[in-house]
C-alpha cells in the first residue's frame, strides 16, 4: 500500500518540476521570439534568381534605349529612316518586352513566397516575434506574484502592488494578443475603431496600474515614517526598564526579577537596533 504522504510529496515535486519547465520555456521564448526572423531565409532562391534575371534585362533595356536615342537623335523632318534606326527601334521594342516578362516573373515568384499576407515567412516572424515575447513576459510577470508573502499582514502591504502588477500584465497580455491576432488574421488590417478601443483599454489599465503602484509606495512610506516616529518613544521606555534594573537592589527576593529586567532590556535594545538598521537601509 502506497504511503499517502509519499504520494503527495511526489505530486508536489512533479508539479514543481513542471512549473520550472514552464517558467524556463517562457523565459526562452520571451527572449528569442523577437529574433526568430534571423533564422529564416532573407529571400527564397526562386525570388533571388528571378530578380537577378530582371536586373540583367533591365540593364539591357537601358542600353537599348540609349542606342535608340543615339540613332534617332540626329533625325530631322523629311529625312529617310535608315535600316540602322529601324534595327535600333526593333532591338528596344524586343528588349522592352523581355524586361516586362522578367518583371512579371519576379512578381509571380514573390507572390508564391507570400506567407499569410506577408511578403515571406521571415517578414511574418518579424511581425509576430515581439507580440509573442510580450505574451510570455506577461506570463512571467503574473507568475512572479506567487513569490510574494501570503500571510495576512503581507497581503495588506502588497495589495496595491499586486493590483498594479495584474493590471500591467493585463495591458501587456491584451496588447500581445491584439497584435498576434492582427498578424495571423486573414484580413489586411483591423478597423480603425479597433485600434482606438485597444488604445483606450491599454491606456486605462496602465494608468490604473501606475496609480495603484505609487499609492502603494506612498502608503508604505507613510507606515515606515510612523514606525520611525515611534522609535524614540520606544527607546525611552527601554531606558526606563534598564534604569529600573540598575537602581533595583540586589536582594534575595528581587535578584531574579532584576536579572529578568536586565535580560529583557538588553534584548529590547538589540531588537530596536535591528529595526533602526532596517529602516536606515530601506
Amino acid at each position: 500500500m502506497k504511503n499517502p504522504a509519499e504520494t503527495g510529496q511526489k505530486r508536489i515535486l512533479k508539479g514543481s518540476s513542471l512549473l520550472i519547465i514552464f517558467v524556463f520555456l517562457c523565459a526562452v521564448i520571451g527572449v528569442t521570439a523577437p529574433f526568430s526572423h534571423m533564422f529564416a531565409e532573407d529571400q527564397s532562391p526562386a525570388v533571388t534568381a528571378a530578380n537577378e534575371i530582371y536586373q540583367v534585362e533591365r540593364t539591357k533595356r537601358k542600353e537599348a534605349r540609349k542606342d535608340l536615342k543615339a540613332a534617332f537623335g540626329s533625325l530631322k523632318e523629311g529625312d529617310v529612316i535608315t535600316s540602322t534606326q529601324i534595327q535600333a527601334f526593333e532591338n528596344y521594342a524586343e528588349q522592352e518586352v523581355i524586361a516586362a516578362e522578367s518583371f512579371a516573373n519576379t512578381k509571380k515568384a514573390k507572390a508564391e513566397t507570400k506567407f499569410n499576407g506577408f511578403k515571406d515567412f521571415q517578414a511574418f516572424l518579424y511581425a509576430i516575434g515581439l507580440p509573442i515575447s510580450l505574451l510570455f513576459c506577461s506570463f512571467l510577470l503574473l507568475h512572479s506574484m506567487s513569490y510574494l508573502p501570503k500571510d495576512e499582514e503581507a497581503t495588506s502591504i502588497f495589495k496595491g502592488l499586486r493590483i498594479s502588477v495584474y493590471l500591467a500584465s493585463f495591458a501587456f497580455l491584451f496588447t500581445s494578443v491584439f497584435f498576434i491576432l492582427w498578424t495571423v488574421s486573414s484580413v489586411s488590417d483591423f478597423d480603425i475603431i479597433a485600434y482606438y478601443a485597444a488604445i483606450i483599454v491599454v491606456s486605462a489599465a496602465i494608468s490604473l496600474a501606475a496609480v495603484k503602484y505609487f499609492s502603494s509606495i506612498k502608503s508604505s512610506v507613510a507606515k515606515l515614517s510612523r514606525v520611525a516616529t515611534t522609535l524614540p518613544f520606544l527607546k525611552k521606555d527601554i531606558d526606563v526598564v534598564n534604569n529600573l534594573a540598575n537602581i533595583m537592589p540586589e536582594k534575595e527576593d528581587t535578584v531574579v526579577f532584576k536579572a529578568m529586567l536586565d535580560v529583557t532590556g538588553e534584548d529590547l535594545n538589540r531588537k530596536l537596533s535591528a529595526v533602526e538598521r532596517e529602516l536606515h537601509d530601506a
